[in-house]
């Protein structure tokens, strides 16, 4: 859901808010430690993300290219089954849950078609870039013996728009 204002037919002020619910995937870890295998579980992750971005629309014609720079913050919530070492895990009514926050900022690239003063169709691409990060004590990252955690890596944004305004 995305609300907002333009000034002049020129800037653009918007308020966004997504949601998005999906699963990882367990992360193999080869190593041998004195405990065996190690296999991450499935995690669930519901992850809720609020941005303020500003846009300058080219031109003022039909078709505007926009670009635009925005700031976002995101709230994670990870749901797991306990994992034993030896590759086995433990998939009864005991799960753990971990959340995390972190602050993006990005760059915005798309065009906008208006077909008249009230409604245009519009299509954005979003490239963010992590600023800040944490985790509670007990959260999971996404390559536990290696890499990065989920909310220290960039990630992008692609979203078709159609536009009513007021």
């Amino acid at each position: 859901a995305t609300f907002g204002t333009k000034f002049d037919n020129t800037y653009a002020v918007e308020g966004t808010f997504l949601f998005s619910n999906y699963t990882m995937n367990p992360v193999y870890n080869g190593n041998y430690s004195p405990y065996g295998y190690y296999t991450a579980p499935d995690m669930e992750v519901n992850s809720y993300s609020g941005s303020v971005a500003l846009k300058y629309m080219f031109f003022s014609g039909m078709v505007k290219p926009v670009l635009g720079g925005l700031a976002q913050y995101n709230y994670r919530t990870y749901k797991w089954a306990h994992t034993t070492f030896g590759g086995g895990s433990n998939y009864d009514s005991d799960e753990t849950s971990a959340n995390s926050h972190a602050i993006d900022l990005g760059v915005i690239a798309g065009a906008d078609i208006d077909f008249n003063s009230k409604f245009s169709l519009g299509l954005e691409y979003r490239q963010l870039f992590n600023l800040s990060s944490r985790r509670n004590s007990n959260a999971l990252v996404y390559q536990p013996f290696y890499g990065k955690a989920l909310e220290s890596l960039g990630s992008y944004i692609i979203s078709m728009s159609a536009r009513v305004q007021f």
